[in-house]
């Protein structure tokens, strides 16, 4: 599948900006934001059809529970539409650590110079540079005000068995059920 420039995809629509980033990382950020928005969707779509809860619900997020699952869908619906049209992406982050981290402003996102090497952040492996930005946007209190409690897929399946609501304040159990989300 061929991803398109936001542009071209959204018109004469708000778009998403960019603070201090090269026409290269341009490119890559509105490659992510397309697949971000793309997998917001998915979840979207899989929540909406697994409304009392599926097996990968409760692998990321624990025992069905019709609050947790109202505040999660809530979320990725207004992130869906919010990554490509109002969100600003930062690129003036200098570390070699960091990948990405939010400010106070809702939807104002800097991303760092480890987040531009694909040899770390790729476009698909496991640290994705779409799936950074759906980690990232959790932590809006807007969204979904997470923290960073575990990373990586088996850290957050175990988070949903033993604690289901510190699972759902986790921002990589969003990050990582996007990812397995059949898309």
């Amino acid at each position: 599948m061929e991803l398109l420039p936001l542009s071209t995809l959204l018109g004469t629509a708000t778009a998403a900006s960019f603070i201090s980033c090269t026409a290269p990382q341009i490119a890559t950020i509105e490659k992510a934001i397309v697949r971000a928005t793309e997998r917001a969707y998915a979840v979207v779509e899989h929540l909406g059809a697994n409304p009392n809860g599926s097996a990968l619900q409760t692998a990321y997020y624990g025992t069905f529970d019709r609050g947790r699952y109202s505040k999660i869908l809530k979320a990725f619906r207004k992130m869906a539409l919010d990554l490509d049209a109002v969100f600003a992406y930062e690129c003036g982050c200098a570390s070699e650590v960091i990948i990405a981290h939010p400010s106070n402003t809702y939807g104002y996102t800097t991303l760092c110079t480890v987040y531009f090497d694909e040899g770390i952040v790729s476009a698909e492996g496991f640290w994705r540079q779409w799936s950074t930005l759906v980690h990232e946007a959790t932590h809006f209190r807007e969204l979904l005000d997470t923290r960073d409690h575990g990373y990586t897929p088996e850290v957050c399946k175990q988070l949903a068995k033993e604690d289901p609501v510190k699972a759902v304040g986790n921002a990589d159990n969003h990050a990582n059920f996007a990812v397995e989300v059949l898309f």
